[in-house]
């Protein structure tokens, strides 16, 4: 039997209820929490606009919604926001999931595989915000039509932020 834990249960209506929120933000919206964003996680934000250059406009809008639902999630509900996250802390912690997934694509065991996976996931303290961008990732039709590796590049950037914000 799966045993659910009551926490990840409320974060998981509390990110339910943000996503449906973001799914109706208009340009007032992104305006404003651009310009915070902007002001409190500079890096954040150049990292989200830059995948407007290698995305299509529906998959640029997309991938703003799932920053914009971590944003809003750490900003009110973890307090994270007002230490900025920088270009160093992110590089070291995407080299460290891009290591990962090296060492898992050279790994024939896949109980292996398995565990290394395993352990990474639970060492994430926001399993209910990764799970929200997992589903987000295989339920959105724009984010299944992308192509994987750019999926997987994406994937990346995010949960690397969503470790920052933890680890800040």
């Amino acid at each position: 039997m799966i045993k659910i834990d009551p926490v990840e249960f409320e974060i998981s209506k509390v990110l339910a209820k943000l996503t449906v929120d973001i799914d109706k933000m208009d340009l007032d919206y992104v305006n404003t929490v651009t310009d915070e964003i902007f002001k409190k996680q500079p890096f954040m934000l150049s990292m989200m606009l830059g995948y407007h250059l290698d995305t299509t406009p529906r998959q640029f809008e997309e991938i703003l919604k799932i920053y914009f639902l971590i944003w809003e999630y750490f900003k009110k509900y973890k307090r994270q926001d007002t230490r900025k996250i920088t270009k160093k802390k992110y590089l070291k912690i995407e080299t460290s999931n891009i290591q990962m997934l090296q060492y898992l694509d050279g790994e024939t065991d896949e109980n292996e595989k398995m565990k290394i996976y395993t352990n990474n996931i639970q060492n994430i303290q926001s399993k209910a915000m990764l799970t929200a961008v997992i589903v987000r990732f295989n339920e959105h039709p724009i984010m299944r039509e992308m192509e994987v590796r750019m999926r997987g590049i994406i994937f990346i950037g995010i949960k690397s932020f969503i470790e920052c914000f933890e680890k800040n």
